[in-house]
């Protein structure tokens, strides 16, 4: 899968986050945990305060399966109550705003910092690629 890099993604969680993980349509806790540098707890707890916003799908035993959606709403969430410095309540007032999800969005990253995110997520994939290569041949040789 090569990207396109003249393209500019509109997703915060595809040009930032989901690149240096495998890429599927369902993620545990444990995986989101990972994703966004935070424990799961800390996932569970933000959950609860933002019953409205973050739904989690089930799967058996009850664990929670989140989708890329999931994770973005999440992102979103962190950046706002760590970086933005918002208590939960303001967060909440936040994503009740119409259009929120874009507005956070923006303030993210400015252009210059996006530009060099997405040279840097593209130089990660083309290692990647290239790991995945040799170890393909690797194992040929060894056949």
């Amino acid at each position: 899968m090569s990207p396109n890099t003249n393209h500019i993604s509109n997703s915060y969680l595809d040009d930032m986050v989901i690149p240096l993980f495998k890429v599927k349509p369902i993620y545990t806790i444990k995986e989101v945990s990972e994703i966004i540098k935070e424990k799961p707890y800390v996932i569970r707890f933000w959950e609860s305060e933002f019953k409205e916003i973050i739904k989690p799908m089930r799967g058996r035993g009850n664990r929670r399966l989140y989708r890329k959606s999931d994770i973005e709403t999440i992102l979103q969430i962190k950046h706002l109550l760590k970086v933005k410095k918002f208590t939960i309540r303001g967060a909440k007032k936040i994503f009740k705003l119409k259009d929120s999800r874009e507005i956070i969005k923006e303030e993210v990253l400015t252009p210059t910092q996006a530009d060099k995110l997405r040279f840097l997520t593209e130089q990660v994939r083309l290692l990647i690629d290239e790991i995945e290569r040799l170890k393909h041949n690797l194992l040929n040789f060894n056949d």
